[in-house]
């Protein structure tokens, strides 16, 4: 995914458009040179919306206990900021083209061998639920070798024929209708957060009702838009749960 802060809430990019090169024509000596296509451009619109929400504490909980509560509230908060970038992804990603059905592991692989535009492949990931893990991670080869690998400089990543898999909880991409979800490609060039404020927490003792429940309440507030910018870079599949 690719992040861009804005300074307004509401305008447009220009993004160039990915398409096919041809290289150039042959010329005779003295023969006319011929016209070629220029890069093509897309004005993509964005309007940013507020997402925000307030989290309270009794003051007695926050006086009387030795857990660090602070803390672990506002790495609650930052989870609720990642959940929310991820369904404004998510949501975007669907409208991109019609999710195919896919037979098996086959089907994704000429996904990355035939679908998608090679350009996109040194950045293509393999993006799945906790389903698709499971389904990934019994698939094995004529050998009995697992086809589902470790990432060497990180054990607790994996890689399928090369690429990167990246697994989302099955609460945030779920598998409708016994089918397991599988996004394949280039997300970044694929799709875009427009920031117009990020995450933000402003906390007081005294506002709302804190006052009168001796309270403390820690406001979050963040200002996005998702679009998609190329449409061509992501592919949506899905298989059948055995």
């Amino acid at each position: 995914m690719d992040v861009q802060s804005v300074t307004a809430p509401s305008g447009a990019q220009t993004f160039k458009t990915r398409a096919q090169q041809t290289g150039f024509a042959k010329v005779d000596e003295g023969g006319a040179i011929g016209a070629k296509e220029t890069p093509t451009f897309t004005r993509i619109a964005y309007a940013v919306e507020k997402y925000a929400g307030y989290f309270s504490a009794t003051n007695e909980l926050l006086e009387d206990t030795d857990a660090n509560i602070v803390g672990t509230l506002i790495n609650w908060i930052g989870g609720e900021s990642r959940v929310t970038h991820n369904k404004l992804i998510l949501n975007a990603v669907k409208t991109i083209g019609t999710e195919e059905n896919w037979t098996g592991i086959d089907d994704l692989k000429k996904t990355l061998n035939v679908t998608l535009d090679r350009a996109f492949l040194p950045f293509t990931s393999i993006i799945t639920n906790q389903d698709g893990l499971q389904y990934l991670d019994t698939l094995k080869d004529s050998d009995g070798r697992y086809l589902l690998t470790p990432d060497v400089q990180n054990p607790t990543q994996y890689r399928l024929f090369g690429y990167p898999v990246k697994v989302l909880g099955n609460a945030t991409l779920a598998s409708e209708a016994g089918n397991i979800p599988f996004i394949v490609g280039d997300l970044k060039s694929a799709v875009r957060l427009f920031v117009r404020k990020g995450l933000t927490v402003t906390s007081t003792n005294v506002g709302m009702d804190a006052f009168e429940k001796d309270l403390t309440i820690w406001r979050a507030i963040e200002r996005l838009d998702c679009k998609v910018i190329d449409a061509q870079a992501v592919v949506r599949g899905k298989i059948a749960q055995g």
